[in-house]
C-alpha cells in the first residue's frame, strides 16, 4: 500500500468517526437532561401522598405501588410470585447484560426480508402472543395485540430494506418490545385499577 493510498484510507476513518467531545458529551447531556425533565414532570402528575401511620389491629387493603412499580404489581397480580419476582427481572437484566456481545454483529430487521429468517421470527411473534391470549385476561390480550403489531410492523419493514427503520436491529427490537411491554403492564395497573387494587372494569 502507498502512503497516497495509506492517508486516503486514514481520512475516510476519519470521516467515518467523530471525537467524543462535544459530539458524544452533547447528545448524552440532552438525553439526560429530557430524562430528568420527564421523570419531573411524571413527579409532578403522580405525587405521592404519606399514608397514616400503621395500625397492627387494622389491616390495610392493599394499596397501589407508585407508578414506576404498577407494572410489576400488575405482573405479580396475575403471575406466580416466583416468576414476577425473580425470573422475569432476572431475564430482563440478564438480556441487558448481553447486549454489548449481542450488538458485535447484530443482524437488522432488513435481514428479516429472506424466507427462513422471516418465518422463524414470525413463528416466535405467534408463540408469543398465543401464549399471552391462552391467559384470557385484559393485560395478556393487550400484550398479545402489542405483540402481533410489533411484530407485524417489523415484518413489513423488512420488506422495504431501504427504510430507516429496517436498519434496527433485533437487540434494539428486543428492547423496544420489553419496553412498550413494561408500559403496556403500567398503563394497565395505573389506569384500570382503583386505589384498593379492585379493578375498574
Amino acid at each position: 500500500m502507498t502512503n497516497s493510498e495509506e492517508s486516503s484510507r486514514r481520512s475516510a476513518e476519519e470521516r467515518r468517526t467523530a471525537a467524543v467531545w462535544p459530539h458524544l458529551i452533547v447528545r448524552e447531556a440532552a438525553v439526560g437532561l429530557l430524562l430528568l425533565a420527564l421523570l419531573v414532570l411524571a413527579a409532578v402528575a403522580f405525587p405521592l401522598e404519606l399514608l397514616p401511620p400503621a395500625d397492627p389491629t387494622l389491616p390495610a387493603e392493599p394499596a397501589k405501588a407508585p407508578w414506576f412499580f404498577v407494572g410489576l404489581q400488575e405482573m405479580l397480580y396475575h403471575l406466580p410470585p416466583a416468576s414476577t419476582a425473580a425470573f422475569i427481572p432476572l431475564a430482563v437484566v440478564i438480556f441487558f447484560l448481553a447486549l454489548p456481545w449481542m450488538s458485535r454483529r447484530p443482524a437488522t430487521l432488513a435481514a428479516l426480508s429472506r424466507p427462513l429468517p422471516a418465518l422463524l421470527f414470525s413463528a416466535v411473534g405467534l408463540a408469543l402472543a398465543a401464549s399471552f391470549v391462552f391467559l384470557a385476561v385484559i393485560p395478556f390480550v393487550s400484550q398479545a395485540v402489542l405483540t402481533v403489531l410489533l411484530f407485524g410492523w417489523a415484518l413489513l419493514v423488512a420488506r422495504r430494506p431501504a427504510s430507516r427503520a429496517a436498519g434496527l436491529s433485533l437487540p434494539e427490537f428486543a428492547v423496544l418490545w420489553c419496553l412498550l411491554s413494561y408500559v403496556m403492564w403500567t398503563v394497565s395497573g395505573l389506569f384500570f385499577r382503583a386505589d384498593d387494587w379492585s379493578s375498574l372494569l
